[in-house]
């Protein structure tokens, strides 16, 4: 045999798998790119979708505390009543409400008892601004 045809044999052998190998990066090469060119894309989606979910999360948790402190607060409320009899109907002072203890808003559906030291100014302030009061009215009085 000729050394040139085992040399013609070599090069289709080496051509063979550069063209293999080549297409296979022609190939490769343009989808890495396109998964690692969307990497933070995507990152970035699931980073917001994560926040999303934190906050709700957040929320519900809040959520759940302040259903808890009210149930808490209701209970105390009750107890508090049936210790002092105002859990049952009766015609006493104690069970009639005092119409001057109340300021009512029909209008805005607000009812409000003043509770002296717990913003009673300006929750009075608020009430006679809804009433039509005129604020410089106010500050004069």
């Amino acid at each position: 045999s000729e050394p040139w045809v085992a040399m013609v044999a070599l090069s289709v052998r080496v051509l063979r798998r550069c063209v293999t190998s080549l297409l296979l990066a022609l190939f490769c090469l343009p989808v890495a790119v396109l998964i690692f060119d969307t990497l933070p894309q995507r990152h970035a989606v699931h980073h917001s979708q994560l926040q999303v979910t934190e906050a709700k999360n957040t929320t519900w948790y809040s959520e759940r505390v302040m259903e808890a402190r009210m149930a808490w607060r209701r209970r105390t409320l009750k107890e508090a009543c049936s210790r002092f009899g105002l859990d049952i109907p009766g015609n006493d002072s104690l069970h009639r409400p005092n119409a001057w203890e109340f300021l009512i808003n029909k209008k805005h559906h607000l009812i409000w008892c003043n509770v002296f030291k717990a913003a009673s100014s300006s929750w009075m302030y608020n009430f006679n601004i809804l009433a039509g009061y005129k604020p410089e009215f106010l500050k004069n009085n």
